[in-house]
């Protein structure tokens, strides 16, 4: 992660430096912005949900999220190795794809479809220019190596099998993980669902939707 706060729309691929080739698509620093927001105006401006399944049904997927991306911050060591064993063994991006999962969270909390069309016609246009930037840069330092792990490895939705969290912590360095900071990402994270939590409980939203 790029910065110290998280964001839904910012954990960057750990596996490339921030020199992004050709495609350089959205910077790191407005990604986390993007995700500022769209989590802000989530909270503020959805209509507290009337059914809780929402709340446990979002509060699961940010779980599952956030255990990919920890699972993938404690492999990661940027600019150094080619990370492809626990998540990246099953997806070339799993920092991308837990943040997918975190951000169809906070859409589910808000129980309202207007969020769904939203986030997912933010999520192409912030990540895929980035992802092929990331790739072009991983194909001049690593190789071959990189060759064979693109041939192998899906860029995004994991195999089937990487979909469950046991294969994930294979080879976990918890003091990787400790440098990479993705403690602080968990953390705002639990805040912001919390918050989802609190405002389903006091019923809390907008006079537009009363």
């Amino acid at each position: 992660m790029y910065d110290n706060l998280s964001s839904v729309m910012n954990e960057g691929s750990l596996n490339a430096s921030e020199s992004r080739g050709s495609h350089k698509g959205i910077s790191p620093r407005l990604r986390l912005r993007l995700g500022h927001i769209f989590i802000a105006v989530a909270l503020i401006a959805a209509p507290a949900t009337d059914h809780y399944a929402f709340i446990i049904a979002g509060a699961i997927l940010v779980i599952y999220g956030e255990l990919v991306r920890i699972a993938s911050a404690g492999q990661i060591r940027k600019n150094t190795e080619l990370a492809t064993s626990g998540p990246y063994a099953y997806t070339r991006n799993p920092l991308y794809f837990g943040s997918m999962m975190i951000g169809l969270g906070v859409v589910t909390f808000t129980g309202h479809w207007l969020f769904l069309i939203i986030f997912l016609a933010i999520l192409p246009a912030v990540y895929h220019l980035t992802i092929l930037g990331e790739e072009e840069f991983l194909k001049r330092k690593f190789g071959e190596d990189y060759a064979r792990f693109v041939s192998s490895t899906p860029r995004l939705i994991p195999h089937i099998m990487g979909w469950w969290p046991p294969g994930w912590f294979a080879g976990f360095d918890a003091s990787q993980f400790k440098r990479n900071r993705e403690i602080q990402t968990a953390f705002v994270m639990a805040v912001i669902a919390f918050l989802f939590v609190v405002k389903w409980y006091l019923d809390w939203q907008i006079p537009i939707w009363k």
